[in-house]
């Protein structure tokens, strides 16, 4: 399977060739009237030639093109696939390593919340906005560094709810996405 990159350049060169086989072969055509000797037979025959090279090249760009938009049409309107979990980094204060993996490269929106038994929050941070992770420009897995109020934590219990959704969510999923509880207990 030929690559995204790819497929761009070669749509990009079969688009600028089939443009200047087609000129080409009209030149060809224009001396071929203007000379009506074995020169002007000659070159009809090359400015056909090369015309029906042009066209089957304009054609294999209209087939990369139709392929490019297939492949953007699928990532977008695929959902994000994660795997998450945690680790303890510090006690004192109490921050965990949130780490999340993209197993289908696909960027994605994220906000998460933090909570100890019985539901009840923990968070000492406050998130306004959803963050952005593009696993194709950053590393993956993304770690997120989780502080939370030890004073709050409930027998050592930690929820995190972690919601994602696509980029492309409110043009192709109504702007809705997924969650994910990952949870544990910690040794305090």
């Amino acid at each position: 399977m030929i690559d995204n990159e790819s497929l761009e350049l070669l749509s990009t060169v079969t688009g600028y060739a089939s443009a200047f086989l087609a000129l080409l072969a009209g030149c060809l055509s224009f001396i071929s009237i203007k000379n009506r000797k074995r020169f002007g037979k000659i070159c009809l025959w090359c400015g056909a030639i090369i015309a029906i090279v042009a066209s089957s090249i304009g054609f294999l760009s209209i087939l990369v093109n139709g392929e490019i938009s297939s492949r953007e049409k699928a990532f977008k309107t695929t959902h994000p696939e994660i795997d998450a979990s945690f680790t303890v980094k510090s006690t004192e204060p109490l921050i965990i390593d949130l780490k999340v993996t993209s197993k289908n490269n696909l960027p994605f929106k994220y906000n998460y919340d933090s909570f100890t038994k019985d539901m009840k929050p923990i968070k000492s941070v406050i998130h306004i906005r959803d963050n952005l992770f593009d696993p194709r420009k950053n590393q993956n897995p993304l770690t997120i560094e989780v502080k939370l109020d030890k004073e709050k934590v409930v027998e050592g219990i930690v929820i995190i709810l972690f919601r994602y959704k696509s980029i492309y969510s409110e043009e192709y999923f109504n702007g809705k996405g997924k969650h994910l509880i990952i949870s544990g207990k910690l040794s305090l």
